[in-house]
């Protein structure tokens, strides 16, 4: 939103992408410095901070994306565990799917894998912590705040690789923002 004065004194505000469509006194088009939509698809990386639940534990996560078109990117996490029981670190890396990159609002899906290490806080028993590969599939929504700001949510699902035969499944909801 921009704030404009009339000639005669007049005052109000207008959206950037009304004032782009008058014309000057002279008849020439108005041109405004900074970011306009075309901005949602010319950038290259991106960085995140979001929060959220993983399996009942809270997560902290930072992510960086770089795009590698306007709408497939590659993406990189490493995100802190902080649960009930046990804490620990996840580092992910994965590829993903941006289905309509110039809308303000746009869904996205992807898939990855990485590393899950997890530490118990049991101080009655000794037990040993576990560091286990994982892979994981997810969907989400990312929707802009301003040309180059945006909020995004989204759900994984994680199968982690146990060195017992029973593998696990864990449910990831985050929310975070992203520049």
């Amino acid at each position: 939103w921009i704030k404009v004065r009339t000639d005669r004194e007049n005052e109000g505000w207008v959206h950037r992408t009304q004032l782009e469509r008058t014309l000057t006194g002279d008849g020439a088009e108005v041109r405004l410095a900074g970011p306009g939509a075309d901005a949602r698809t010319l950038h290259r990386w991106e960085a995140s901070l979001g929060a959220g639940d993983f399996d009942g534990a809270d997560v902290v996560t930072v992510s960086v994306s770089y795009l590698l078109s306007e709408s497939l990117f590659v993406r990189t996490d490493v995100s802190q565990l902080l649960g009930e029981y046990s804490n620990g670190w996840l580092g992910t890396a994965g590829i993903g799917h941006i289905f309509m990159p110039q809308r303000r609002i746009s869904p996205f899906v992807a898939i990855g894998g990485g590393v899950v290490y997890v530490e118990p806080k049991a101080t009655l028993v000794r037990t040993s912590d576990r560091t286990n590969g994982t892979a994981y599939a997810g969907a989400g929504l990312r929707g802009y705040l301003t040309n180059r700001f945006l909020l995004q949510a989204q759900y994984r699902q994680f199968l982690v690789f146990t060195d017992t035969n029973d593998n696990e499944v864990i449910n990831e909801w985050t929310v975070g923002f992203t520049h």
